[in-house]
């Protein structure tokens, strides 16, 4: 009646073996990759912020526009670069993690390790646009007040800018 209380088939010796090596496997495997993305690319995600900082204080010596509109570029240039970074992440990836995807191929399982991969680079790049934000919503702080200032110092420069809303 009920199939949830089945009993799993009990699996032989070999299979046992196979399966807890398998289990091995994947586990060095995944602590492998962690550890490689750790060491590997967290700092450059938090370069890649430092560099949004770094551009968001520049909008306020910068007088070729308000800074607001100036902040909404390098956001916009931030957010092309990481997509850009995701790429380029993933192929380093192929290359730095090509003996496991070997050995993935002689178990059968690349396709786990792959989506594996897939997700764990696609966890860190979806957050990493939306740390930009945050950075930028900080920002605001001391944009707004340089806008308001940029606007009464250049008032012809900034009719060509329409205020933020």
């Amino acid at each position: 009646m009920f199939s949830w209380f089945k009993k799993k088939p009990q699996r032989s010796a070999a299979e046992e073996a196979a399966h807890q090596k398998g289990k091995e496997a994947a586990t060095a495997f995944t602590e492998s990759f962690d550890a490689y993305f750790a060491q590997r690319f967290d700092p450059v995600l938090a370069d890649y912020l430092n560099v949004l900082r770094d551009g968001l204080r520049d909008t306020l010596t910068n007088v070729s526009a308000p800074p607001i509109i100036l902040a909404r570029v390098e956001y916009s240039n931030f957010l092309a670069e990481t997509t850009l970074l995701k790429e380029k992440v993933l192929e380093e990836i192929a290359v730095a993690m090509a003996r496991w995807f070997e050995v993935a191929d002689a178990m059968g399982t690349r396709e786990e390790f792959q989506r594996y991969i897939d997700y764990r680079v696609n966890d860190k790049m979806n957050l990493l646009p939306m740390e930009g934000l945050s950075v930028l919503t900080q920002a605001v702080s001391y944009l707004k007040p340089a806008d308001d200032e940029y606007r009464a110092r250049y008032p012809d420069k900034s009719k060509e800018f329409p205020p933020p809303a």
